[in-house]
């Protein structure tokens, strides 16, 4: 099979998307928030921008959380203020702009939140289940 007989390089309508190719970003760690869950700028908006540099490219955004009850790791980013909505805006914005698209994974640690961070901004954890994640973390709120 040529690289012109792959689906792999052919175009895919995924929603409203026109994909040009069915390679996609699958969502990737980055740790590159500051403090308050804001995505770092000019740093995630030039990454992004990199990785949709051909037209046409699905990226799914690193887990964002979605409130703060949500988080629970340090330097991921967040969706659920203003400065965040603001930073991520300028990304989907430089993606875009490439000809691209991108999907936010949205996140909720639950039962994974690492439970000092979560005595620190003051919430508590809360899963579907009171099962912890490990033998070493305590047992989660459902």
């Amino acid at each position: 099979m040529t690289v012109e007989e792959s689906k792999l390089f052919q175009p895919l309508t995924v929603g409203t998307s026109k994909l040009q190719h069915r390679i996609a970003m699958a969502p990737l760690t980055r740790c590159r928030a500051d403090e308050n869950y804001v995505p770092t700028l000019p740093l995630m908006k030039e990454y992004y921008s990199q990785r949709a540099a051909v037209p046409g490219t699905l990226l799914v955004s690193e887990g964002t959380f979605i409130s703060p009850s949500a988080s629970g790791f340090p330097g991921m980013p967040g969706i659920y203020n203003d400065a965040q909505i603001a930073a991520w805006k300028e990304i989907t914005d430089a993606v875009h702009a490439k000809g691209s698209f991108i999907y936010v994974q949205l996140w909720s640690l639950g039962r994974a939140a690492d439970p000092r961070v979560a005595e620190q901004e003051g919430f508590t954890i809360k899963s579907s289940s009171a099962i912890p994640s490990t033998t070493n973390r305590p047992p989660p709120s459902p």
